[in-house]
C-alpha cells in the first residue's frame, strides 16, 4: 500500500477507561492523546485492559458499529 491507501484507512482508538496501576499502561494516556490530536475517531469503553474478557458484548457493539459506518471495512469477494 502506498499512502494515500493508507490514509483511507479509517482510525479509531478504542481508550479502556478502568485503568490498572501497571506503570506500563500509564502511557496509553499520550497514545490516547496523539489519537485525538490526529482526528482519530475516539470511543471510551468502562474496562480494564482486558475489555474483550470483560465486556465482549459492549466491544462488539463498537465494531459493529464502525464496520458499518466505515465502507473501507466492506469484505466483498
Amino acid at each position: 500500500m502506498n499512502k494515500a491507501e493508507l490514509r483511507q484507512i479509517p482510525r479509531v482508538f478504542i481508550n479502556c477507561t478502568q485503568k490498572s496501576s501497571h506503570p506500563v499502561l500509564e502511557s496509553i494516556n499520550k497514545f490516547a492523546n496523539r489519537a485525538k490530536q490526529e482526528k482519530w475517531e475516539y470511543i471510551e469503553i468502562s474496562a480494564g485492559h482486558n475489555a474483550h474478557w470483560e465486556k465482549p458484548v459492549e466491544l462488539a457493539k463498537i465494531f459493529i458499529h464502525l464496520a458499518g459506518k466505515n465502507a473501507a471495512y466492506d469484505l466483498q469477494p
